[in-house]
């Protein structure tokens, strides 16, 4: 049960993050 919370937790993080992760990335690819 708790690995499930935990699992479950780390996809909603990562799906948080990723839109703001992405533009960042861009900018760094996009300055090299």
């Amino acid at each position: 049960m708790t690995a499930l919370v935990l699992c479950s937790a780390l996809a909603v993080w990562l799906v948080a993050s990723l839109p703001l992760a992405v533009p960042a990335a861009r900018r760094s690819t996009h300055r090299g």
